[in-house]
């Protein structure tokens, strides 16, 4: 057994039914309603909210037999719901990566055209003329962000923008995405910066005087 099935074996469980058995101390009673008020609406939402709570108690306990029964599977539930909270709470917006390509292109801005990577520099570029366009657009998948670019501006007022035949098509989407943002970072953006500061052209150069 190992020591993730083990802790959700011996503790988790036990846990979960102690808060069952707290449940099922303070809920199991009979409503008392007063004679006046018996056969009324409020008679109905008292024990409907008794059974309701009731029934939640019967889930905890069911939950925390599974858990003993089959700690492996619940583990990997456990890790996956973490995975995907924490992705979900992580997941870049818009407005990050609009930061993020300011501050790539200051920072490649900063450097002699000598060791400045063209590749870099022009896919920044490229970035910054498509939001002045406007044509960048945010697909947020909830656990991940796409970054895709659109035919026209939002505010253009041309027949061909608004028209739903004429909008992307779903089996060519995937040539207009140009970042994926997930864990807080956005994926293409990091991977241009890699190598901002190192020009392959300088280095054929001093390749060819070798040679010579």
């Amino acid at each position: 057994m190992t020591m993730g099935s083990y802790i959700v074996r011996k503790f988790i469980p036990n846990r979960i039914s102690t808060k069952y058995n707290n449940l099922k101390a303070k809920f199991s009673f009979t409503l008392e309603v007063p004679e006046r008020l018996k056969g009324t609406k409020f008679e109905k939402l008292g024990n409907f909210c008794v059974n309701l709570l009731r029934d939640y108690g019967e889930v905890i306990k069911e939950t925390s037999n599974n858990i003993k029964q089959r700690p492996k599977k619940a583990l990997a539930y456990a890790w996956g719901f973490w995975a995907w909270y924490y992705c979900m709470k992580t997941n870049p917006d818009e407005l990050s990566f609009r930061e993020r390509c300011l501050v790539a292109a200051g920072d490649i801005a900063s450097l002699p055209d000598s060791i400045r990577n063209k590749e870099s520099s022009s896919h920044f570029s490229f970035l910054e003329s498509c939001h002045n366009t406007g044509i960048l657009r945010r697909l947020n998948l909830g656990v991940c962000s796409i970054m895709w670019l659109d035919n026209y501006d939002q505010a253009v007022g041309l027949y061909a923008a608004h028209c739903k035949f004429l909008e992307p098509k779903y089996l060519s989407f995937h040539e207009r995405i140009i970042d994926v943002g997930i864990l807080g970072r956005w994926w293409m953006i990091s991977r241009k910066m890699r190598d901002y500061d190192i020009n392959p052209e300088e280095w054929d150069g001093e390749r060819k005087r070798i040679v010579e």
